[in-house]
């Protein structure tokens, strides 16, 4: 009997670290996806912007502002906003597998931890 608690305890512990492991993923993939809908939302501002312009627009490359038409200027920013979409996108998926694993590795740890309270 005393090696059956031995290997429950020891799947604890893995199941413990993996979750550990688990929630410093989130954590992360939370950082990256809020950072991406803050690119994002910064690349609709400048389009309003631009869209309000009447004339060339300045736009920064490399650090460096370039003069440039309004119709450039508006291409560069949706090819950035789509693949900022993309990268939304797949950042919110890999959030939402986390959070699945997080709450699939809580249950089993609950019930673990509740079979080893009753022996």
């Amino acid at each position: 009997m005393a090696n059956d608690s031995e290997y429950k305890e020891s799947d604890i512990e893995r199941l413990i670290k993996e979750y550990q492991g688990i929630q410093s993923g989130l954590r992360s993939a939370t950082m990256q996806t809020d950072q991406l809908k803050g690119q994002r939302m910064e690349l609709d501002t400048a389009k309003e912007e631009v869209e309000k312009a009447t004339e060339d627009v300045y736009i920064t490359v490399g650090g460096v502002i370039v003069k440039t038409t309004k119709e450039a200027a508006m291409k560069s920013i949706a090819e950035r906003l789509e693949l900022l979409d993309m990268r939304i996108k797949a950042s919110s998926r890999q959030l939402d597998d986390l959070k699945g694993r997080e709450k699939d590795l809580r249950e089993q740890l609950t019930e673990m931890s509740g079979d080893q309270q009753k022996k």
